[in-house]
């Protein structure tokens, strides 16, 4: 199952046959994965997988024996050239090609020379042996010695690679600017040489070997044949993949990841003739009588060959979120899995951060999905499963979220604050009048359950990049339930008495979740200090709010929350050090190009410029747990333009912007599409902005209202 999970993903991405957008590649993995399970012999799973790439009509693909090559013999006798009858030359070039390494370009001019001067036809064998297989023969053919043989310049064909930077959302929107695309390689145009005159030409190849792009152009322009060696296959002139499909080694199989393309938008591959598998290679051989043969026929060469237009352009496929399959059955559950490994196999920035390898999960979710009996047992196992990320933006939406998460929760924000779960904020104004909870009480339990169990079970469904930041997100559901329900919540106050609270649940509650700062948003401090909360400051505001700060000794930024956009502007009037850029960036490629495969995008991220004043007072930037994504994005501008202090805790360590897959279920998982380092090169995922000055809330500092992290920058920017 692993193995078909792996073959899945790889043509999902790189077959050329599903850029168009027209297969149904996850039908076709449904439809096959009963036949997987199925096979109990190695030939029952060939079967399953013929039958999952049936829909792709693959020219290319095959499945065969590993075998020994069809080597030609290597006769030390044996010229460079022979003569045929009627001065047809047959050339052997796997004779050519060790001369032109043993003795370099002197050997192949002279064999030129002879063949311009006398040649009325010409069979080029390019069937290797195995010494001149060993050495890497017929990585390039000599396209210079066709050069003397044509008459007109002949343009040749091109490979085409699908090629995926990043993952492009297939629900929503995304800043990070993700792309499929087709990528067509340059091609070449042969020009004949002066004095050049075009002869009948026979290519003879067979499956150790490419099929050089010259020789496709000259049978498309009739003026060549292709003489097959054995059974033809599309894979010997279209970029394939090759894999084994079962442990022994000893059956192979073939698949596209590349288009051939003529010049004028077609493709296709055929042979003219064919011959047995011989080791034969001398004029008496029988594949240099069919290829004579072939020159003396009359016949138009590429005759029988079929040229078919293919897609102009790859067209995005964006996915439905239909419920119909709230509990689908069991082969679009394992869908699911594999979808989702698939995903961040290729696409995920952050695959060595994890901290258990994300191969295993496939194995793992796939046995799971067995077991599951009903559409929230299904959502669970996908929600645990993606937890596996260790990635504060892996978020899961479904419909089975409320059962899970929770529909509602109680009228009171809760924070982590020495190691226990304390009320931070009383959102419910009921609460307020009849004073049963107070903020700074601890809450010890839930429902009867206690609250650490109750914490251990959400971690399991809650993706962080931290302990921290997923001890955040866990928070909001800790009391969550039915909506109007109620919660039975055991406390303990501050003198040490343990009580039990009834707290009503409402969905209106969570709009009050989010911590929030009241009072002006950018105001100056007492010691002259320019205090602003990026939380609310708008877009609009920022350069009033220099203008105010423009004669204060010091700036605090407070950047516990998300900000508004407005980390450009702030850090273009922040940039005493003439800074350049504020971050790097990189995105995973995913393509068959061979200079392309497992390699980066990557770039930097400029500063903005200003032509207002600098602000070159002393800055800090308060953060903690919530500061995540644009706001930990901030922190790096900030602190490549400025000599900044961060004062606080660790932030959550999860940026990169988003992009969101949807899988059956009508489920969708978002997660971090690209990675983002420090300007200078440092990490940042998983580690997060460091403080300079360590300072966290205390239960003695909710209960009595102070902001004990705001105070400690008051009070470092008034001692210096």
């Amino acid at each position: 199952m692993t193995d078909v999970a792996h073959l899945w993903s790889d043509v999902k991405w790189l077959s050329p046959a599903l850029a168009s957008g027209e297969i149904d590649w996850d039908q076709a993995l449904v439809d096959a994965l009963p036949k997987v399970e199925a096979a109990s012999t190695p030939a029952a799973f060939q079967d399953a997988v013929t039958a999952l790439m049936k829909p792709l009509h693959d020219p290319a693909f095959q499945i065969f024996s590993i075998n020994e090559p069809n080597y030609v013999s290597e006769e030390s006798s044996q010229e460079v050239l022979e003569w045929l009858p009627g001065d047809v030359a047959l050339l052997h070039l796997h004779r050519l090609s060790s001369m032109r390494v043993t003795t370099g370009e002197l050997h192949f001019e002279a064999v030129t020379a002879q063949l311009a001067a006398r040649a009325k036809g010409l069979i080029i064998d390019l069937r290797p042996t195995r010494e001149s297989a060993s050495y890497g023969y017929g990585a390039e053919f000599p396209d210079e010695l066709i050069a003397n043989f044509i008459d007109q310049p002949l343009l040749l064909p091109s490979n085409r690679y699908r090629y995926h930077t990043g993952f492009q959302p297939e629900i929503g929107i995304t800043s990070g600017m993700y792309f499929s695309a087709s990528l067509m390689l340059q091609t070449s145009r042969l020009m004949p040489v002066k004095g050049g005159h075009a002869i009948p030409m026979v290519f003879i190849v067979n499956q150790s070997n490419r099929v050089p792009l010259s020789a496709l152009a000259l049978q498309r322009a009739g003026k060549a044949w292709i003489l097959a060696e054995g059974q033809a296959s599309a894979a010997w002139a279209v970029p394939v993949r090759a894999i084994t499909l079962d442990d022994d080694g000893k059956t192979g199989m073939n698949y596209s990841v590349g288009e051939l393309i003529f010049p004028d938008g077609a493709s296709g591959f055929g042979v003219d003739a064919s011959v047995a598998p011989d080791s034969a290679s001398g004029a008496g051989s029988p594949a240099a009588k069919a290829a004579l043969k072939l020159i003396r026929s009359g016949v138009r060469p590429g005759g029988a060959t079929v040229y078919e237009k293919t897609a102009a352009m790859p067209v995005r496929q964006l996915v439905s979120l239909s419920s119909e399959l709230r509990f689908p059955s069991l082969p679009w559950r394992q869908l699911a899995v594999i979808k989702l490994w698939s995903t961040m196999d290729k696409f995920f920035p952050y695959l060595a951060y994890t901290d258990r390898p994300w191969d295993d999960a496939l194995p793992e979710f796939l046995a799971r999905m067995k077991t599951v009996s009903n559409s929230r047992e299904y959502a669970q196992a996908l929600a645990e499963m993606a937890a596996k990320l260790d990635d504060s933006h892996v978020w899961i939406q479904g419909p089975e979220r409320a059962s899970l998460y929770g529909e509602a929760p109680a009228g009171v924000r809760l924070a982590s604050v020495e190691n226990r779960i304390a009320i931070a904020e009383i959102t419910d104004q009921e609460l307020h009048k009849n004073a049963q909870v107070k903020v700074g009480d601890v809450v010890l339990a839930v429902d009867g359950e206690d609250i650490s169990q109750r914490i251990s079970e959400l971690k399991k469904i809650t993706s962080g990049s931290t302990e921290a930041a997923r001890l955040r997100d866990v928070l909001p559901n800790l009391l969550a339930g039915a909506n109007g329900s109620v919660a039975k919540v055991l406390i303990e106050d501050a003198g040490g008495v343990r009580h039990e609270v009834m707290l009503p649940r409402s969905d209106a509650f969570w709009k009050f979740w989010k911590a929030r700062r009241s009072g002006a948003i950018f105001k100056i401090l007492p010691g002259n200090i320019g205090y602003a909360d990026l939380d609310r400051l708008a877009l609009k505001d920022v350069d009033a709010m220099f203008d105010a700060f423009k004669q204060t000794d010091g700036l605090i930024l407070d950047m516990r929350g998300y900000p508004n956009g407005t980390l450009w502007r702030i850090a273009a009037r922040l940039n005493v050090k003439g800074a350049q850029f504020g971050a790097n960036f990189s995105r995973r490629i995913a393509t068959a190009l061979p200079a392309e495969q497992g390699s980066l995008n990557t770039f930097r991220q400029s500063m903005p410029k200003s032509d207002k004043p600098l602000y070159k007072g002393k800055v800090v930037m308060l953060i903690d747990q919530s500061t995540q994504s644009q706001a930990e994005h901030s922190g790096l501008f900030f602190e490549a333009a400025t000599a900044i202090t961060f004062i606080g805790s660790p932030s959550a360590g999860a940026d990169g912007d988003l992009t969101k897959l949807v899988l059956p279920g009508a489920i969708s998982v978002s997660f971090s599409g690209q990675e983002v380092r420090h300007a200078d090169g440092r990490q940042l995922q998983r580690v997060g902005l460091q403080p300079d000055i360590k300072v966290t809330p205390t239960l003695d500092g909710i209960r009595t209202g102070r902001d004990e992290v705001l105070e400690r920058a008051q009070a470092f920017l008034q001692a210096r």
